[in-house]
């Protein structure tokens, strides 16, 4: 096994990110046992680290892996180790029954590339702008309030998306000291009631003041949290990469065990009524047909339900909206894949 200041190296060889982070991630996020390596005579050649996450969608919560780190020795690139490290990788995730799997491609190439271990491109963004309005709505006020009691309302809102990475109280804590270490903020609103109703995580650049996320309980709210921005950095635009079914690619999914994923995205679309017919080259046990009618999923026998053939990766694409198949018509599901320390 590699040890800590093996993986450091490599991560800097690869990264280059400042000190502060470093420390930050392994001292606080980096654990020997998230770590999957490929090494030779005691060399450190290629790793990747697979983050534990819950994921919520339709209603129902996933044990996730998010696949962060991932890094191979430059004198040792394009010789297949990473893309063994990581097809072995999706395997063992797949066998304990994770049931999904996503990362943030570094770079645009790497989409292609992580699509032929099976993840799908379901994640987009558009940049928009954040008009303020000309006053501070009546009672509303920014406050400052600790950081526990700023999770209890962020992860009360963010359980009402469609789906979306949850962040837990720890991890809520090492979101909020990366983004001190890149001179961010939090700005909370009060409602006039007392309570907070709104959050925002901000970084700020030159000509303009980027909302790396923002959570509120009502357009009221949202006018008030972007008066304050207004207010604290005068006339620099407002904006915010959001979730869309179009736009800049964002982070990719890989389902790692379709029976678990399938039962609850029939529970939750009972109008649906298709045979699936799945084809996962990495994980056998993801191969399969399944019957979806009445919200359960079961074997098929004759029927006249359209029979859509998937890949896995045509799988997330058609089970989060993005595809329609025959006759299945599925409103779009937006995954929220946000703050992740990418």
């Amino acid at each position: 096994m590699a040890t800590r200041e093996q993986v450091i190296g490599l991560w800097q060889t690869c990264f280059h990110d400042n000190e502060s982070f470093v420390r930050l991630f392994f001292d606080h996020v980096y654990n020997p046992a998230y770590l999957r390596s490929y090494e030779r005579e005691g060399r450190l050649l290629s790793m990747l680290q697979i983050l534990p996450y819950t994921f919520m969608a339709w209603g129902s919560e996933f044990d996730c892996s998010y696949i962060a780190g991932v890094a191979t020795a430059p004198q040792e690139r394009n010789k297949g180790h990473m893309r063994k490290l990581l097809n072995r990788t999706l395997q063992e995730l797949g066998d304990k029954g994770t049931a999904l799997s996503l990362l943030i491609p570094a770079e645009p190439w790497l989409f292609d590339y992580y699509a032929h271990s099976g993840f799908a491109t379901v994640c987009h963004t558009l940049e928009t702008s954040l008009e303020p309005p000309d006053t501070m709505p009546h009672g509303y006020r920014e406050c400052k309030i600790p950081a526990d009691k700023q999770h209890k309302l962020y992860d009360k809102l963010c359980r009402k998306r469609d789906a979306t990475v949850l962040h837990m109280r720890p991890d809520y804590y090492i979101i909020l000291a990366d983004l001190r270490l890149s001179g961010g903020h939090v700005h909370a609103i009060a409602a006039p009631d007392g309570l907070l109703c709104a959050l925002a995580f901000v970084i700020t650049e030159p000509d303009r003041v980027v909302v790396k996320e923002y959570v509120t309980m009502s357009a009221t709210a949202t006018a008030a949290l972007t008066f304050c921005l207004k207010e604290r950095y005068g006339s620099r635009r407002i904006v915010c990469n959001r979730p869309a079914l179009t736009g800049t690619p964002r982070a990719m999914i890989r389902i790692t065990h379709v029976p678990t994923i399938l039962e609850q995205w029939a529970a939750t679309h009972p109008e649906a009524v298709v045979n699936v017919t799945v084809d996962d080259e990495l994980i056998p046990r993801n191969n399969g047909i399944w019957h979806i009618a009445n919200g359960r999923v079961s074997q098929p026998t004759h029927s006249e339900a359209d029979v859509v053939r998937l890949s896995v990766n045509g799988l997330a694409e058609f089970i989060f909206g993005q595809t329609n198949e025959g006759s299945c018509h599925i409103a779009p599901t937006l995954p929220y894949v946000t703050l992740m320390l990418d």
